[in-house]
């Protein structure tokens, strides 16, 4: 998976192995290398103020990274989240939505609310996360269930798997298909609808 920075001067990508590369746009030269993930690699994206990357393995974790420097800033996770099938920022960058499958194997959608950080290192002015850290850890945020987007049918067996997953670009609607159907989860007061 492949990401641009919001700026055009930065890329993220990520394989199938655990560390993330950035890379400067123009000339193309690998610019950090950022390891913490303990599986494959899912997923990448940008904030919308290019502040943050973050990225999603199969560890079971989203992790953000300071864009301009690689620095590990936060791990995200939830117990009751086995694996993780999209994600995005919402609000602005001030919130992460994961989509992915619970200790039930039922489909649900989880919200992390981000502390602030600041885009570049200072060796002065320094967040209270940053002071809470150490160097090259990340601090870890607990993240909270909004609701079950795909639920057992009423015959009790399982859900048909879904297919693909969609956020829309304000991270208000999450869309997925399975078999031939199309389902609308309302990220920020739960439900939905299909067809």
């Amino acid at each position: 998976d492949v990401a641009v920075a919001p700026s055009g001067l930065q890329l993220a990508t990520v394989t199938w192995d655990p560390t993330v590369l950035l890379w400067d746009a123009e000339t193309l030269e690998c610019v950090a290398e950022l390891q913490s993930h303990t599986d494959r690699l899912m997923s990448v994206a940008y904030s919308p103020d290019g502040i943050t990357v973050a990225t999603s393995s199969r560890d079971r974790t989203v992790r953000l990274w300071r864009a301009a420097d690689g620095k590990p800033l936060y791990v995200l996770r939830s117990p009751d989240l086995r694996s993780i099938a999209s994600f995005c920022y919402a609000t602005g960058g001030s919130r992460l939505l994961v989509v992915g499958f619970d200790d039930t194997k039922q489909t649900a959608v989880w919200e992390w609310t981000l502390p602030g950080f600041p885009a570049q290192p200072s060796a002065t002015n320094s967040t209270d996360a940053e002071a809470e850290a150490a160097p090259g850890t990340a601090i870890e945020l607990q993240g909270r269930k909004l609701g079950i987007c795909q639920e057992e049918s009423e015959s009790g067996s399982s859900p048909s798997p879904a297919q693909d997953f969609f956020f829309s670009s304000d991270g208000q609607q999450l869309c997925w298909t399975y078999e031939d159907r199309v389902r609308v989860f309302h990220a920020t007061r739960g439900g939905g609808g299909g067809g």
